[in-house]
């Protein structure tokens, strides 16, 4: 959803900054949260759901190979901004 629909929809409030005009500072407005609130419990559910059929060992196996993966990425996006 891109920030003017956001607004439109009454999910986001965005005003200029007093201190610089060429910042704009956004906020979920009171709906938003509520909104926000509502996707965050659907993901969870979802979360749960896919994870489910797994054992605590094999969670703990899946993740230490996505932190393995996300500090692999990291290095190859820092040694790539260093070329």
């Amino acid at each position: 959803m891109t920030t003017r629909r956001s607004c439109a929809c009454g999910l986001i409030d965005r005003r200029p900054s007093p201190k610089d005009r060429r910042v704009q500072i956004v906020r979920l407005t009171a709906e938003g949260r509520r909104f926000f609130r509502t996707m965050a419990r659907a993901n969870a559910d979802w979360i749960a759901e896919a994870f489910a059929d797994l054992t605590p060992a094999e969670i703990d196996a899946l993740m230490r190979l996505l932190a393995k993966t996300k500090a692999s990425t990291r290095r190859a996006i820092d040694k790539g901004a260093a070329r």
